[in-house]
């Protein structure tokens, strides 16, 4: 989300809902191209954007879950996709 690292970066609305985007093309995606009988899960590597290796002191937000467990719209894109909308 904040490829520069700028040091004073907030995410805006808009970013967090492209992330969901992403997030729901990704996911359909995944339903899409893998067969039924190989898709066994989908991995995100982390809870809470501050706890994730990618945060790095509040530079960047990567997760479905804000640093108080509260669900972005990241959450909302990938139920989204595994209803198939």
């Amino acid at each position: 989300m904040n490829p520069n690292s700028v040091t004073t970066y907030s995410i805006t609305a808009m970013e967090e809902n492209y992330q969901a985007q992403m997030y729901n093309y990704v996911v359909a995606s995944y339903l899409r191209n893998v067969p039924k009988a190989q898709q066994f899960g989908i991995t995100i590597w982390g809870v809470t954007d501050n706890t994730s290796w990618l945060y790095n002191n509040g530079k960047d937000f990567p997760l479905i879950y804000n640093n108080n467990y509260g669900k972005k719209a990241a959450y909302a894109g990938i139920i989204s996709a595994l209803k198939g909308n």
